[in-house]
Parts: C-alpha cells; sequence; structure tokens
C-alpha cells in the first residue's frame, strides 16, 4: 500500500518508524471521521486498531458502546484509496450496528435501544450470526 511504503525512501529507521507513526494516526483519524459523519449518534466510541504487517496487515474497528469484543477488521490493502476507504467503512460500520439492531439514523436515541436490547449472563449485547 502506498502509504505504508516508508521503508523504501532509505531513511533512518527512527524517521522511518515516526513518519509511519503518523501515517498511521492520520488513517485512523481518518476512519473515525467517516464513522463519526454517517453514526454521530455513536461518536467517541470507536476504537480503531491497525496492525501494519506488510503481509497480514488489518484494520480492526470496534464500538466499545455496543460491545468490546466484536467489530469488523478490513486488510489495509483493500484502503488503496480515499473513496474506497470511506464506502468499507461506512458500509461495515452501519454492517455492525445492524448485527446488534441498533438504528443506523442520524439523531436515533440509541439509550432506550441499548437498554431493551437482549444480553447474555455476562451483560454483553446479543449480536445476530
Amino acid at each position: 500500500m502506498e502509504y505504508m511504503t516508508v521503508s523504501s525512501l532509505a531513511l533512518p529507521e527512527s524517521v522511518t518508524r515516526e513518519l509511519e507513526e503518523q501515517q498511521v494516526s492520520s488513517l485512523a483519524k481518518n476512519i473515525i471521521e467517516v464513522l463519526d459523519k454517517h453514526y454521530p449518534t455513536y461518536t467517541g466510541t470507536w476504537h480503531i486498531l491497525i496492525n501494519t504487517d506488510p503481509n497480514a496487515g488489518v484494520v480492526q474497528v470496534r464500538n466499545l458502546r455496543i460491545s468490546g469484543t466484536m467489530g469488523f477488521q478490513i486488510p489495509i490493502t483493500w484502503l488503496h484509496d480515499h473513496d474506497t476507504m470511506m464506502k468499507l467503512i461506512k458500509n461495515n460500520g452501519g454492517e455492525l450496528l445492524e448485527r446488534f439492531r441498533l438504528s443506523r439514523e442520524r439523531g436515533a436515541s440509541v439509550e432506550d435501544q441499548l437498554n431493551d436490547a437482549k444480553r447474555n449472563f455476562k451483560g454483553e449485547l446479543i449480536h445476530d450470526e
């Protein structure tokens, strides 16, 4: 992926690592902006984890208001351009909400939905398979 090929610049390792961290931070910020834009009711509760391994790098997304264990992940190689990234993140974010039978509508009152949702013995929301 183009934004992860910093090492090809032949810079010192410390500089390369710093550039990679900036790019990863920028990617995470962009992902959160897309989710917050399309699902503002859930703003502030998205958790992004980015694995930059060139052979198995993934972006993992969870919404901690819904579940700390369930979410979605997308291979970094699929996020080759901004438009593709926005579409994948938006669609997968909506799918996550649908699996828990939560509204994707702007301004929806999720508190009632979360309070009335079915939970397992650990108190976690039960999702569709």
